[in-house]
């Protein structure tokens, strides 16, 4: 809220549970010429995390709500764990739906085959390391953000599970897929393929310049979307590698999203204009 917000309307709203008026996290919100109702009385500072250096510019939980990727100016992707432990974390997971470097070697054909056999419903190949990954995915201890009673646990796991490297430059968006994919796309001119519990990056998509937005399709998770510097739309498809459909935007495309049902790209340029294409045919 404004400065002008907290100077209107009168006192604070009451927090519904008692506690959280005890707490040093208790956020304070005023009712601006509206009832005082409680849609924000429970507002509670649960947890902060030193998570970059410099500016993040995206966030994106998966769909199933346990795991939550963060990148940004460091050119670091992460991504942490919703604590097990939290009374949120068990309101998301009753409400929802379930590093290394990676530069282009000798191993990114390899990586990028295992990266299909698993869009395809294939489990990835037993690397040694399973134990440990599943350690980290599925363990560990809340984060020391909490700021008191259960109400108010901490969200996050105090560290993140992947550290992901590989992107030279700032991590402008990214998506997730249903079965723990991850898209991140840069503007070094790279989207990159993780899975989370993968260390390496899987697969790069070269692009032509700044890329600015990307997204997995929400049905077929072998294509996705993504919005670049130099005007163009592409789809891409995952087990080529490369564009399957593009189209040439009139000016920059600053977003790039798939429609609910895949059916159509919605595109967001410089100067304020969106436009929608239908996927087939990108037209």
């Amino acid at each position: 809220r404004g400065a002008d917000d907290a100077s209107e309307g009168g006192g604070d709203v009451p927090p519904t549970d008692p506690r959280l008026a005890e707490l040093e996290g208790w956020v304070g919100v005023k009712a601006k010429k509206k009832p005082r109702g409680a849609e924000f009385a429970d507002l509670a500072l649960l947890q902060s995390v030193n998570a970059h250096r410099g500016a993040i510019w995206t966030l994106a939980f998966s769909p199933d709500g346990a795991l939550l990727a963060s990148g940004g100016q460091d050119t670091v992707l992460l991504v942490w764990r919703v604590s097990r432990e939290s009374r949120i974390s068990r309101d998301l997971r009753r409400g929802g739906g379930g590093g290394g470097g990676g530069g282009a070697d000798q191993n990114d054909a390899v990586r990028l085959k295992e990266a299909i056999g698993a869009l395809e419903g294939r489990p990835f190949p037993d690397d040694g390391s399973d134990a440990e990954e599943n350690a980290s995915l599925g363990g560990g201890v809340p984060g020391g953000g909490g700021v008191g009673p259960e109400c108010c646990d901490a969200l996050f796991l105090d560290v993140p599970i992947r550290r992901y490297a590989g992107h030279t430059a700032d991590i402008i968006d990214v998506s997730w897929s249903r079965t723990d994919f991850l898209l991140s796309a840069s503007i070094d001119k790279t989207v990159r393929l993780w899975h989370a519990t993968r260390e390496d990056c899987l697969h790069h998509f070269q692009h032509s310049d700044f890329v600015t937005g990307v997204d997995f399709h929400p049905t077929q998770e072998k294509l996705f979307v993504s919005g670049c510097f130099d005007k163009k739309v592409r789809l891409w498809n995952i087990p080529d590698g490369r564009v399957k459909e593009w189209i040439q935007a009139p000016e920059i495309v600053t977003a790039a999203k798939f429609g609910p049902d895949g059916a159509t790209v919605v595109a967001g340029l410089y100067h304020g204009q969106i436009i929608f294409y239908q996927t087939d045919g990108m037209r």
